[in-house]
């Protein structure tokens, strides 16, 4: 479990935060975050930062994203991301 103590003083003055920060944010790999970034859903403000407000959305719109049945790459990276489900 992430302490709030962890993410004190993570962000900088232009509201930025790094992959490993937004990882322990949302319980995630730092893999995870940048896998996210390339696909679309989180956009990066340069490289390797990236705004808190555009990652939490990001990561909420990938999560509302339906499942498409005989579509199983969502769901896979779904369970990956969780940790349930081990990355090629």
């Amino acid at each position: 479990m992430v302490k709030t103590a962890d993410l004190r003083g993570a962000e900088d003055d232009a509201g930025t935060i790094t992959p490993d920060v937004a990882a322990k944010l949302l319980m995630v790999t730092p893999e995870w975050i940048r896998r996210l970034s390339k696909e679309g859903w989180i956009p990066k403000v340069e490289r390797g930062r990236y705004r808190v407000v555009d990652l939490v959305q990001g990561y909420i719109r990938f999560l509302k994203e339906p499942i498409v049945p005989g579509n199983c790459s969502t769901t896979k990276m779904r369970r990956r991301g969780a940790g349930l489900e081990p990355s090629n």
